[in-house]
């Protein structure tokens, strides 16, 4: 029997994340220019969280960076540099010109793009980070990252911690040496990239302008191949339809094994896994007991199956009381 998504993912707003971590914020107002009124989740937008490093020549502009959201990172490059008229935030006005050096993509919606953008700029300020650092044990407190290592050692942290190892990211690192004469050392470390979580994808030795072409990473990423079945693998061979009626309304499987490509239903491989969590790290196929990355498994959700409206209760979201937005749970 499937699961009721509003009685499985039932819950206050504290069990969901709705933290007041983002209380103080307006979006409306934010640095990054690019408008604070729109947050409904869209398929064909691409919402990411961007890190420049200034190349000015200026001593004061050494080490310097600066993080933040948009839609288009080849445009809002080109905003900070100046190059288009009116825009551009005016922090980095005084330190022209700006290079990309790594962008975040996968995000669902725009509020959860600027809560992962906020966490990022104010890790000291942020709850989630906090508790995560006390869970390893650590008495230490969170320091404020300086520089390119701070921002980029934040980065690989936020990667690493729920909710974002549950999310279907990829880090884009663009090649400079494709737009421009100027060779210099690679500041993102293949070691660094190494580190990160097997959940991330990781892009590189592109330019800017051949990533954003490319289609961004997130729910349903990977297509649906054709000849896959479309009954899940867990409810279906437990209940056994065998009504022509109840078979015809029967949902479809929403995503599928990356190893023996195994249709489920995302609330039955859920609790086929007895997760304890809303949104589990991995979980088990029930027919090879393969282990699955929870983001491998949001990017094989097909779409198409799964309407907008079903697939937020799918996948633990709830609406914002403020928009119509929806936004996953942060534990």
């Amino acid at each position: 029997m499937i699961l009721d998504p509003v009685a499985r993912f039932s819950g206050t707003e504290a069990d969901y994340g709705l933290h007041d971590e983002f209380s103080s914020c307006t979006f409306a107002d934010d640095d990054s220019g690019e408008g604070g009124t729109q947050v409904e989740a869209s398929s064909t937008e691409r919402y990411c969280c961007y890190l420049l490093v200034s190349e000015s020549t200026d001593k004061r502009a050494r080490n310097r960076t600066y993080i933040g959201f948009t839609t288009d990172p080849s445009r809002r490059l080109r905003q900070h540099n100046g190059e288009l008229k009116g825009a551009g935030a005016h922090r980095t006005r005084a330190f022209r010109p700006w290079r990309l050096l790594i962008f975040v993509e996968g995000f669902r919606s725009q509020v959860q793009a600027l809560q992962f953008e906020w966490q990022w700029q104010h890790p000291r300020n942020s709850r989630t980070q906090r508790q995560h650092q006390a869970g390893l044990g650590s008495e230490t407190s969170i320091k404020q990252p300086y520089g390119i290592a701070g921002r980029l050692q934040v980065l690989a942290r936020l990667l690493a911690m729920r909710p974002w190892c549950c999310i279907a990211l990829r880090v884009v690192v663009p090649d400079r040496h494709r737009t421009s004469d100027q060779q210099k050392p690679r500041i993102v470390s293949e070691r660094w990239l190494a580190a990160l979580p097997l959940s991330v994808r990781i892009l590189r030795d592109v330019s800017v302008v051949e990533a954003v072409a490319k289609q961004p990473d997130g729910i349903g990423s990977l297509h649906r191949r054709r000849d896959l079945s479309t009954l899940c693998c867990v409810c279906f061979t437990r209940e056994q339809f065998v009504e022509k009626g109840r078979r015809k309304r029967y949902p479809q499987a929403t995503g599928y094994c990356l190893h023996c490509t195994a249709s489920f239903h995302l609330q039955c491989i859920v609790q086929y896994a007895c997760a304890e969590r809303l949104l589990p790290e991995s979980v088990h196929c029930a027919r090879c007991q393969q282990l699955i990355a929870w983001a491998d498994v949001l990017r094989s959700v097909d779409l198409a199956t799964a309407p907008s409206t079903h697939l937020g209760a799918e996948l633990g979201e709830r609406p914002s009381p403020s928009t119509s937005a929806s936004v996953f749970s942060v534990d």
